[in-house]
Formats: structure tokens, C-alpha cells, sequence
């Protein structure tokens, strides 16, 4: 994980090391700057390094190009560097390391803000081009990396954290009200909002093209998921040939993700997405891979048995920790401090704990996530189709027969492998999902932390407009509110 801060203004200022010193945790490897005056405007960039690949200071960055006219900053990985690297040595490039941010680089002096379309990884970064005096920001297909960018007047800040913005004297931290209920209900603030007015995440799929000569941008889309869906023709397979091109292309996956120059490990909690991982890897390499677990007191909560079993059936590395009262108190401050805004994760301290707990042995680690929305792996997915395939009015019916003690009961009745977690949340959600006027908005109310109808007992609605879209295209069935006096 690195990090990179970067402005663009008028006037004359230097924060660069102080914006670089609240995200060196990032990159503890090397740190380093850009400044250049074009024309009145002062850019500035910098970077935090961690080294993953060709761990030598010739992968330090900036990253300026032999021509000294393309300056790039980034994070992340382009996992098919080593391709893109071989056809531009055919056209002629000379390289002087073995990192992927060079092959960034002369990709672009080759192909343009284009050849974004040439990376399969997870990335973000930004390319200051002198020839055309402009400054290109650039985010992954899925946003795994995080971009964010503040536009006011003549300021463009733009970088890996929301923090950084804080350190430049000209960030003016104005409260956005009016996203709160997006984060009431989902639970975080999606793109391209923040939590702060003129300041916004750069949306997955997009880059921003900024006229360094007049301080406009334009927003351009590159890749959707549902565009790469419409273009693709819908063949029909059967069942065995998915199931063989599927773990072929997760095996392919996985390869792409371990290419690095120092250890990875991956975090398995014992469930199918990190199991698979896990054993995918396992199976690839002659030595143990090194895996990691968060273990919780409470039977409840507790998964670190089934990851043991799955870590002793692989023979991984592992190392598992439980969590107790103590360290959550010990990493409460610093919330806030990581996540720099609202965001409603019961997962997020043991997250942070196992990530404490892996850097001591791993610098690269695999987490699985996103596994249960790509192989529809919550409850709520089987609930709806449940739902979609009975009738919808008998279905309202039973389900108001039964109250939270009844369902808790009922639970508890229940086979182990099928018994519920958080059944009342679920139950709750599941009622609101019922009451939905279309199936869009069911799924959105399922998958909500708090329901509508509670999110509109805490605000008043100040009759704005409805909220948009979200770039999922999943429609929020709410004003937009601010909260009410207390």
C-alpha cells in the first residue's frame, strides 16, 4: 500500500511534507516530492512507497519519464505489468527498473490517457503531462484504490486519503448534510460524495482531466461493469463447463495477485470466499502460505474454529488472535483517524487488528472480499428470491404473523448450519424489503443498515431534491435530510 498527495494553485505553498507525513504509515520505504511553476500555476506532488515490486530506490516516485515532461504518482498494482513491459520494449522503450509504475508511465507516453484501458489490477494514480498542461487522475475498474479530490476556486487537491486535505490552510472543512442519509441507511457515504461540501471520491471506471491553464476538469467514464456485461455475448454453457472456466479464471486471479517481491499471506475467517483463496493458493505454492485470523470470545461471534479447521486441512502457516474488551478500546481512537469519515463497519476494528497482526510476517495480503456479492453469498440474496417466487401478499402476511421473539425462538430451533446471526436486524430488514414499491428498492432496503422508516425518525427532510442515484444506479428512497434539533 502506498499513498500520494498532490495540488494545484496559484499562489505559492508548501505542505507537500505535511500532507505526506499523515499517510507515511502507507509507504514507510521512501518518500519523495515534484514541485513545477507553469505559467502562475504551482503544481505539487508527492509519495509514500511501500516496495512490492523491484524493491530498489529505481521504483521510487515521483516517477518522472526520460523526456522529463511525465511526472506519475500511484498506488496500487498493474498485475499484467510484465506484458505491457515486453510490447513496449518491441516499440522501442529502454526501462531502468523492474516496477510496474515505469511500465505506467511509458504506456501513457505511448498510448494516452488510453492505455488505462490496457491494465487489468487495482490502481490509482495521477500523471502530470507538461506537454499538454494537464493533469490526468486516474481510478481502477472496481475503485478498490481510493482517489479523492477537492475542487474551490483556484485549489485542486487530490490524493490517496481525505486527511491529507486538512493539512493545506486553503481546505475549508464544510459539513455535507445533505449525504447523511445516504450514510444513515447504507451505513457509509458512497461515491462520489464525502462527508465534506466540494470534495468528492472519483468514481471506479473514471478519470479526471484537469486543464492545468484555465482550472476546469472533466469527468470521463472508461469502464462499467454493466457496459462490459451488455458487450459481452450471453452464451449459453452448462453447468460443468462454468463451473471449469470459473475456477480457471480464479486460479488466473490469484496467480496476478501473489506476483511480488516481498511475502503474502491472505486473511481467512473459514467462510467459502476466503477458504478458496486460501486453498488456490496453497496449491500454486511448494511452501506454506501464511494465513491470519480474528477470533472473538463470544460463541456468537466466533468463526476462528472453522478457519483453524480449514488452515490445518490446507496446512497453512496460521495465526490466529482473539479480540477482546481491551483491544477494542485501545483501537477505538483511531477510527476517525484511518477512515476519515462516517463509516458503519462492525467489522472495522477487527479488521484493523488483523492488519497489525500480518504486517509482523506478510507486506501483501489477500482478503476475499467481495466474494459474497459476486456469488450472491448473503441471506438477503436467497430471502428475495425466496420472495420473487412465492406471492408477494401471502408472503406479507405470514411474516407479520410473527413477532422478534417468535423469529429469535424459532431461530434458535433451527439446525446449526442453517441457524441465523443478527436474526432480528435481518428479520427487520426483511419486513421493510416486503413494503418496497419496486424490487429495487427491496434490495436496497435489505441491504440497509438502518430501514427508511427509522432513518426518518432521526431527520427532517429539507425538501432540496430527491438524492441521486448512487453510481450503482441503486436509487435511495430519501429525502435529502439534515439532522434534527436535539
Amino acid at each position: 500500500m502506498c499513498g500520494f498527495v498532490g495540488y494545484i494553485e496559484n499562489s505559492q505553498n508548501d505542505f507537500l511534507h505535511s500532507m505526506l507525513e499523515q499517510i507515511k504509515y502507507r509507504g514507510p520505504d521512501s518518500l519523495g516530492t515534484f514541485k513545477d511553476n507553469i505559467n502562475g500555476k504551482h503544481v505539487n506532488l508527492g509519495h509514500v512507497r511501500l516496495s512490492i515490486l523491484d524493491t530498489s530506490s529505481l521504483g521510487n516516485q515521483p516517477f518522472i519519464s526520460d523526456c522529463k515532461k511525465i511526472i506519475l504518482v500511484y498506488n496500487g498494482e498493474v498485475y499484467n505489468f510484465k506484458t505491457i513491459r515486453e510490447e513496449l520494449i518491441d516499440l522501442g522503450y529502454h526501462f531502468k527498473s523492474n516496477s510496474d509504475t515505469e511500465v505506467i508511465l511509458y504506456s501513457y507516453k505511448e498510448w494516452g490517457i488510453k492505455c488505462v484501458d490496457k491494465f487489468i489490477g487495482m490502481f490509482a494514480f495521477a500523471i502530470f503531462d507538461k506537454l499538454k498542461n494537464k493533469l490526468f487522475l486516474v481510478r481502477d475498474r472496481a475503485g478498490v484504490k481510493p482517489l479523492y479530490y477537492y475542487k474551490k476556486d483556484d485549489l485542486l487537491l487530490f490524493g490517496s486519503e481525505l486527511k491529507i486535505f486538512h493539512k493545506h490552510s486553503k481546505f475549508s472543512k464544510e459539513l455535507n448534510t445533505e449525504v447523511l442519509g445516504y450514510y444513515f441507511q447504507l451505513g457509509y457515504i458512497p461515491t462520489p460524495w464525502t462527508i465534506f461540501k466540494h470534495c468528492f471520491k472519483l468514481q471506479p471506471g473514471h478519470y479526471l482531466e484537469y486543464d492545468i491553464t484555465n482550472s476546469t476538469y472533466h469527468i470521463h467514464k472508461y469502464w462499467s461493469l454493466i457496459d462490459f456485461y451488455n458487450e459481452k455475448p450471453h452464451l449459453k454453457k452448462t453447468e460443468e463447463n462454468l463451473l471449469t472456466e470459473l475456477e480457471e479464471i480464479l486460479i488466473d486471479s490469484c496467480k496476478l495477485r501473489v506476483i511480488s517481491d516481498v511475502p503474502v499471506g491472505v486473511f481467512l475467517s473459514g467462510g467459502y470466499d476466503s477458504s478458496l483463496v486460501a486453498a488456490i493458493l496453497q496449491k500454486q505454492q511448494k511452501q506454506q502460505i501464511k494465513t491470519f485470523t480474528i477470533g472473538f470470545y463470544e460463541k456468537e461471534y466466533n468463526e476462528a474454529s472453522q478457519a483453524k479447521l480449514i488452515a490445518e486441512y490446507l496446512d497453512t502457516n496460521h495465526t490466529e488472535y482473539y479480540c477482546t474488551k481491551d483491544d477494542l478500546l485501545k483501537l477505538f481512537d483511531d477510527l476517525p483517524y484511518f477512515f476519515d469519515e462516517p463509516f458503519a463497519d462492525s467489522s472495522a476494528i477487527p479488521t484493523m487488528l488483523v492488519s497489525r497482526i500480518a504486517k509482523k510476517d506478510v507486506s501483501v495480503v489477500l482478503s476475499a472480499d467481495g466474494g459474497d456479492e459476486v456469488f450472491f453469498g448473503y441471506s438477503k440474496y436467497f430471502a428475495l428470491d425466496l420472495v420473487d417466487k412465492c406471492n408477494l401478499k401471502w408472503f406479507k402476511f405470514i411474516l407479520n404473523l410473527f413477532s422478534v421473539k417468535t423469529i429469535k425462538r424459532v431461530n434458535q430451533l433451527l439446525p446449526k448450519r442453517i441457524r441465523q446471526t443478527n436474526i432480528e436486524e435481518k428479520f427487520n430488514k426483511m419486513k421493510s424489503a416486503l413494503n418496497s414499491s419496486s424490487n429495487k428498492d427491496m434490495f436496497i432496503n435489505a441491504s440497509s443498515i438502518i430501514i427508511d422508516k427509522e432513518v426518518r425518525k432521526m431527520l427532517i427532510p429539507d425538501c432540496i431534491q430527491d438524492l441521486k442515484e448512487t453510481n450503482l444506479n441503486l436509487s435511495i428512497n430519501l429525502k435529502k435530510m439534515t439532522l434534527k434539533p436535539q
